[in-house]
């Protein structure tokens, strides 16, 4: 999965988790967490808020690389941790465990352990504490998972007796024959983070062949299906946070920093945005009905769009 596509989808991650918990915090509590309120006593405060932010981020990362880690030991890898970078030289932290063949089954627990244990400590904490804080951590788990997701959910659609470990000739993660298959070339490493799981989309779960080939003779699968609405549903999304959060600066820059897009009264609604600028305190409120309204009209328009421009493509 790309580096575009694989961003998308963690934002889609990210906000449909947050959606999520915050209905169930709703149900347990009977209070909202909206609107979102952040206040502070001075900027100092401002800055400490913001490091604790930092840290609670790094924190997830380290733990989700960390379970990653005690799964491939659990199968007998020796699993080693770092920081690397990606194309667009942003940081991302990894486990690995160099010269490692693993069963089908044993690479799908690896993969998902960090979404699975972590998210659910985190649920269980919002449930007994009742505090929404925890909603952060649990979603941010979440968008980090999307490409252990997205490996999960190839291997799922493999025999069991495949192996999986290192391609031959770079990073990344490849799926060999039956038990016994050997690797060769040099870089010998099964690399599992939020940005470096990967296996090659033309041909994962079509046998080898390209998109084009797989629709002309067995019709468009499922899970490209699938897969053309979560990327529709995840652009538009994105498209959203992103035009949101701009306007927002720009009110900031030019004006008063109050910002309202449809009416929170009334059917369309998607943001309301105050700033007390003396007391250092912001007010947000996101009309979640519409954002998931737009989502979903986007994913099904791209979905169509796929569609339509496969089965040209598989017309003799």
């Amino acid at each position: 999965m790309t580096g575009p596509r694989l961003a998308v989808r963690s934002v889609l991650a990210f906000f449909g988790t947050v959606a999520a918990l915050g209905v169930l915090h709703e149900r347990l509590s009977g209070e909202s967490i909206q609107p979102v309120t952040l206040a502070a006593a001075s900027p100092a405060d401002l800055l400490l808020a913001g490091a604790l932010f930092l840290a609670v981020l790094a924190g997830v990362v380290l733990a989700h690389e960390f379970v990653h880690g005690a799964f491939m030991r659990r199968y007998g890898a020796r699993p080693t941790f770092g920081i690397g970078t990606d194309g667009l030289l942003f940081p991302y932290a990894y486990a690995r465990s160099d010269g490692t063949l693993y069963a089908r089954d044993a690479m799908i627990a690896i993969a998902l352990a960090p979404c699975l244990l972590l998210s659910l400590a985190g649920a269980l904490a919002l449930v007994a504490f009742r505090d929404p804080l925890w909603i952060l951590p649990v979603a941010a788990n979440v968008a980090g998972s999307v490409g252990d997701l997205r490996l999960a959910s190839v291997l799922l659609g493999q025999p069991s007796d495949v192996r999986v470990g290192p391609l031959p000739d770079g990073p990344g993660v490849g799926i060999y024959g039956p038990a016994g298959a050997t690797v060769t070339g040099s870089a010998k490493r099964v690399t599992v983070t939020g940005s470096a799981s990967r296996i090659d989309d033309a041909s994962a779960g079509s046998g080898g062949r390209s998109d084009e080939e797989a629709d002309r003779t067995d019709g468009p699968s499922a899970g490209r299906v699938l897969g053309a609405f979560v990327d529709g549903a995840a652009a538009t999304l994105s498209a959203l946070v992103a035009v949101s959060l701009l306007w927002v600066i720009a009110s900031l820059a030019v004006g008063d920093g109050a910002v309202l897009i449809g009416h929170p009264e009334r059917r369309w609604f998607l943001l309301r945005h105050d700033v007390a600028v003396s007391s250092y305190a912001a007010s947000v409120e996101v009309g979640t009905a519409t954002a998931a309204t737009l989502s979903t009209a986007g994913g099904l328009a791209w979905t169509a769009v796929v569609l339509v421009r496969r089965s040209l493509a598989a017309e003799p």
